[in-house]
C-alpha cells in the first residue's frame, strides 16, 4: 500500500505540474496554478528575480478582490484575522499596493510558492465574514445551541400586535404549566434601531403574556449598556451571546 500511495503522489505531482501554465510578462513570470479561488478561477502567482533570490507575489489580486466583493479588511477583526493568517505562512503585505508577497532563495522557492498559495486561499476566505454571512451564521449558531439543549421550538412564527401590525417571532418555545411561552428575538448585528424595533414588538404584543428574550450577537462588537437598560425596563430579557449559559435553564426548562 505504501508503494501505491507513493505512486499516486507522484501522479498527482505530475498532474499539478502539467496543469500549471507559465508565461512571461516583462520582468515577471506569471504562473497559473490549478488551485481554485472562490470564483473557481486558477490562482495566479507572479515571480521575478531579485539580488538574493526571487520575489513571489499575488499582485494585490486577493485583497482587491475582497474589497470589490464588499469585504474590505479595514475592520479591527478582519485586520486581526489577516495578520494572523499571514504570520502562519510567513507572508508579508504591501500596504500601498495590497500585494501579498514573500522573498525566497532558489533553494526554498517551492516552499515559498506553497505558502503564498495557502495564504491567498486563506485570506480569500475572509469573504465569508461579510455582514450578511455573519448574520446567517449567528442565526444558525443560536438554533444549533437550542438543539443541543434539546429545546423544541418553532421558527419565524408571525403574530399580530394590538396596533394591527404583524411581527415575525424568530424563535418560539412553547409554554407549559410552569412557564409561559418564550420568544427569542435574534439581533444578529445589534444596532440601536434593532433594539428599538424589538422593544416596539414587545410593547405591542405583551398582552399575549409571552416572555421575550433578545439574543444579542456580541462576538463582533460590544453591546452598550445603554441599550440593555431600556430593554429590561419594558420587560425584555437581553442575553449577550457570550453570556448565554446563564439563561440556558430558563430556555430549556419546561
Amino acid at each position: 500500500m505504501v508503494t501505491k500511495v507513493r505512486e499516486f503522489t507522484t501522479i498527482y505531482c505530475d498532474w499539478f505540474r502539467d496543469a500549471s501554465v507559465t508565461r512571461k510578462s516583462g520582468e515577471w513570470t506569471i504562473v497559473d496554478i490549478p488551485l481554485l479561488d472562490r470564483h473557481n478561477d486558477y490562482l495566479q502567482i507572479y515571480v521575478r528575480d531579485t539580488e538574493s533570490g526571487f520575489l513571489l507575489t499575488d499582485d494585490g489580486d486577493t485583497l482587491i478582490d475582497l474589497e470589490m466583493g464588499g469585504c474590505p479588511v479595514n475592520t479591527e477583526k478582519r485586520q486581526e484575522l489577516l495578520a494572523y493568517t499571514l504570520r502562519r505562512f510567513g507572508i508579508e503585505q504591501d500596504i500601498e499596493t495590497k500585494e501579498l508577497f514573500i522573498e525566497t532563495s532558489a533553494e526554498s522557492i517551492a516552499l515559498g510558492m506553497h505558502n503564498l498559495m495557502q495564504s491567498m486561499l486563506a485570506v480569500g476566505d475572509l469573504f465569508y465574514t461579510t455582514e450578511q454571512r455573519v448574520d446567517n451564521m449567528f442565526d444558525q449558531h443560536v438554533k444549533s445551541w437550542l438543539d443541543d439543549l434539546k429545546v423544541s421550538f418553532e421558527q419565524n412564527d408571525k403574530i399580530e400586535g394590538k396596533s394591527g401590525l404583524e411581527y415575525r417571532q424568530d424563535i418560539v418555545i412553547a409554554g407549559s404549566n410552569r412557564r409561559p411561552k418564550r420568544v427569542v428575538q435574534i439581533l444578529k448585528t445589534p444596532t440601536f434601531s434593532g433594539v428599538r424595533d424589538t422593544m416596539l414588538f414587545h410593547l405591542d404584543t405583551e398582552h399575549f403574556g409571552n416572555r421575550v428574550y433578545a439574543m444579542l450577537n456580541d462576538g463582533a462588537r460590544r453591546i452598550p449598556d445603554k441599550w440593555l437598560s431600556p430593554m429590561r425596563s419594558t420587560g425584555i430579557i437581553p442575553v449577550k451571546w457570550s453570556e448565554r449559559l446563564s439563561m440556558q435553564h430558563e430556555l430549556n426548562g419546561n
